[in-house]
């Protein structure tokens, strides 16, 4: 139980300084630091709701209280909207990961070990494509939220065919899951290949 908690804590702080680092270049500490706040908070509030409420939709529940709680930061503290996805993105997936781990370590579970695995296989894509994805030239804008996308789409398409093969295996939303995730992901391949056809 104490590791779990010290994974968890860790993975707090490693979405912290990860969200931190991808914005300080062009964003004021108050900015990151409360957009992130934000989130947070959003992100607790949901666990307590789906807890109340829904607790088999606690994964989707959270979603979609991250995603108001980063629209509330992005307009309060005037960030860009896709650099700010892509600092949310390599932020959670650490956190995800160790979430992962802690769950494996609690439960002893193969299933939630190789997620962790899959997850920072993610995070070092996200790293790679981040490094090189101006390169590519099929993505002739050049726009920042190439990999935030292009990771968020496989996340949820992956989680789309887990749930396919192994039902209830990720969360306990049973066939739902598998229309939610395909819809993310499809939603995010979209605005990828808009943003790769602007600026021709």
């Amino acid at each position: 139980m104490l590791i779990s908690l010290v994974l968890i804590i860790l993975g707090l702080l490693i979405f912290l300084f990860f969200f931190w680092r991808r914005l300080k270049e062009d964003y004021l500490g108050n900015q990151i630091f409360g957009t992130s706040f934000i989130i947070l908070v959003f992100l607790f509030a949901a666990r307590i709701f789906a807890n109340q409420i829904a607790e088999n939709f606690w994964f989707w529940i959270s979603i979609v209280f991250v995603g108001i709680g980063l629209t509330i930061g992005i307009a309060r503290h005037r960030l860009k909207i896709f650099e700010t996805l892509e600092a949310l993105v390599i932020g959670f997936l650490p956190w995800i990961s160790l979430y992962f781990l802690a769950d494996a370590i609690n439960k002893a579970s193969l299933t939630s070990m190789i997620g962790a695995i899959a997850v920072a296989l993610l995070a070092i894509m996200f790293i790679i494509l981040d490094k090189h994805y101006k390169k590519f030239t099929w993505y002739k804008s050049g726009r920042a939220g190439f990999s935030g996308l292009i990771i968020l789409g496989f996340f949820f398409l992956v989680r789309a065919v887990v749930e396919l093969i192994y039902d209830d295996v990720l969360s306990f939303s049973g066939n739902q899951d598998i229309y939610f995730s395909g819809i993310v992901a499809f939603c995010a391949f979209f605005v990828l290949y808009n943003l790769a056809k602007e600026g021709i």
